[in-house]
């Protein structure tokens, strides 16, 4: 090392240097608390609409209760225990593992579209046999199928819970409770990343300390409406129609662009010696264009102006059409709108002279 460089790059310059370009920030030690989100459960309702499908959920308790109060001649309390959405082919798993010798009533707009089911577990139809018949023959004998009677009673207890449901989804289509029960398998196939709610309804008699549980399936989509999810706007666009949208979305896009004078090369040395009113001198003629630059891709050349108080660039060519044609489109004039004054050409020095700090 010369004995000027070892002047010019003393310990102090080089630590100035450093704390430039090679420092780092310090690490961040401070904890975020960040709750946990589960990317398997859909998020297609808002919260307030959340709140809004609880609320919905209490006025169907409240409507099986009566319904079960009229049938049992008793006093009902039906409870929602949880409201949860889950995505169709996660659900169905689930409901499969307690199929067996559970019974299900399916319900949709009409007997041929079927959207959703009451689910009965088989302790669940025990119980309300019991309480209906008045004795307990229907436990001993649940394992190996109801007798005609015991279908009819729970039918129709089925029937009561899907028109208490219909009543109260009256933004709702108008739902049809399926003609016969199934047993230990769903009445219907739940398609793969349909977005469904589950309702789980627990049902206790005054004068009883045991309870049980049922629960009922239904599309989201089919509760959009009631919770006031509007329809998504442009579902029913042609394919026309949705390419120009997008279209029309980029064009707003913002696009950082990057106006490049010249670049050159210095040593080490030449930065530390640098000091204010020097001058560098760079790799391009006075008269050659400055680069426009979008995602590291020239795609205009101009020259430096100024225009309503601000620094410009009056584009001359235009690269972006053919970035392989040597031949660039040429902009033989260039108009200003709206602006206070003309653009004018910056004026530089045709020769630069190395200027010295003292």
């Amino acid at each position: 090392m010369s004995t000027q460089l070892s002047d010019n790059l003393s310990r102090d310059k080089i630590g100035q240097l450093l704390s430039v370009v090679g420092s780092k920030p310090a690490q961040d030690t401070v904890e975020v608390q960040a709750a946990d989100f589960d990317w398997h459960r859909p998020r297609c309702f808002t919260d307030d609409q959340l709140e809004t499908l609880n609320n919905l959920t209490k006025q169907i308790a409240d409507a099986i209760a009566d319904k079960f109060n009229y049938f049992f001649q008793g006093n009902f309390d039906v409870t929602i225990s949880s409201t949860r959405l889950y995505f169709a082919g996660e659900l169905t798993g689930e409901l499969l593992a307690g199929a067996k010798n559970s019974y299900y009533l399916a319900f949709g707009p009409d007997q041929e579209h079927m959207c959703g089911f009451l689910g009965i577990p088989q302790q669940t139809t025990t119980s309300w046999l019991t309480l209906l018949l008045g004795d307990s023959s229907s436990e001993k004998d649940s394992t190996n199928g109801l007798s005609q009677l015991e279908e009819s009673l729970l039918l129709d207890l089925a029937i009561a819970v899907i028109k208490a449901i219909a009543n109260t989804m009256k933004g709702s289509q108008n739902l049809q409770p399926a003609k016969t029960l199934a047993k230990a398998q769903l009445p219907i196939e739940l398609q793969g990343i349909e977005e469904i709610c589950k309702i789980d309804l627990i049902f206790k008699k005054a004068d009883n300390e045991s309870s049980s549980e049922a629960y009922f399936i239904v599309p989201c989509s089919l509760l959009s409406p009631i919770v006031g999810k509007k329809s998504r706007a442009g579902s029913n666009l042609s394919a026309a129609d949705t390419s120009k949208a997008i279209l029309a979305h980029l064009q707003q896009v913002p696009v950082s662009v990057t106006v490049r004078l010249a670049r050159t090369m210095v040593s080490f040395e030449e930065i530390m010696s640098l000091r204010p009113c020097d001058i560098l001198l760079l790799n391009k003629h006075i008269e050659e264009p400055i680069e426009l630059i979008v995602e590291d891709q020239t795609i205009f050349r101009g020259r430096p102006a100024q225009c309503a108080g601000k620094k410009a660039v009056v584009i001359t060519e235009s690269l972006k059409h053919n970035t392989n044609n040597p031949k660039t489109q040429q902009i033989p004039q260039v108009k200003t709108q709206n602006v206070n004054e003309p653009a004018e050409t910056l004026t530089t020095k045709k020769e630069l002279e190395y200027v010295k700090s003292s």
